[in-house]
């Protein structure tokens, strides 16, 4: 082999023997095995160098002596999930309260904070579940969501009281109100086709308007109102001469 060759040779070993230490300088450190993380996933927990950190890099609190699993925090075995931390099984997690009202939220008719272990949970009554604050007639009930929350509901059977002269019902949890027709009995006498009653007295003698035989008359409920209706029409009669009435209620006697 010539000199040229030999020299060739000996600068392609040495390339190759510096990219090969390059290559296990790299896999020892863990950077061969660094994961692509998604600058908007802030909160993954991912493996880094053999170290569960943020993809900021930092030590993540989200595997306090667990491991990376899928951008989540996997307790080991013997292990249970405390918070954000892993803690052994027989270890208490930290206290949250010492009694209900120091958890967060409130209190009502549908749910009440609770305090178990030291822990804060909440006991909620069931979806549907009526509340004591009902006002009667308003085509509505107040209930439990099955969340904690109040809520109305439409009550369709929930009508108001209907007024003498009128009907109610409940559309879709709307009060709707229908007046009777006029001349409809009620209480005090007839309805007047508006939803009052008016007083009025079928039958009633009465006086009207009209002279001589026609002035005697009788009310009449039926259009809502009371009138006096003549009992013998204008004209109805023809005149008797002689007798001082005037019989067809002209306003002339002979």
């Amino acid at each position: 082999m010539d000199a040229q060759r030999f020299d060739d040779l000996t600068r392609r070993l040495s390339a190759a023997r510096t990219r090969r230490s390059i290559i296990l300088g790299i896999v020892g450190s863990g950077l061969a095995f660094l994961p692509f993380v998604r600058p908007d996933d802030a909160a993954a927990c991912v493996k880094i160098g053999g170290v569960c950190r943020t993809n900021k890099g930092n030590v993540s609190r989200c595997c306090g002596g667990g491991k990376c699993g899928r951008k989540r925090c996997v307790c080991p075995r013997g292990k249970k999930k405390c918070g954000d931390r892993c803690v052994l099984n027989d270890a208490t997690c930290p206290s949250q309260c010492q009694e209900p009202s120091d958890c967060p939220g409130s209190d009502n008719e549908c749910g009440d904070r609770t305090c178990n272990g030291n822990q804060c949970g909440r006991n909620n009554r069931p979806a549907g579940s009526l509340t004591q604050n009902q006002t009667s007639g308003d085509c509505k009930r107040e209930v439990c969501d099955g969340s904690g929350n109040i809520a109305d509901q439409n009550d369709d059977t929930d009508a108001p009281a209907p007024g003498p002269c009128e009907t109610t019902a409940c559309e879709n949890g709307v009060v709707t109100r229908t007046n009777l027709p006029a001349g409809s009995d009620c209480p005090d006498g007839v309805c007047n086709g508006s939803g009052a009653c008016n007083s009025c007295v079928a039958g009633s003698a009465c006086t009207t308007t009209f002279p001589g035989a026609c002035a005697a008359g009788t009310i009449d409920c039926s259009t809502g109102e009371p009138i006096c209706r003549p009992n013998v029409q204008p004209g109805q009669n023809p005149e008797v001469p002689g007798d001082g009435v005037d019989n067809n209620c002209d306003g002339v006697t002979t």
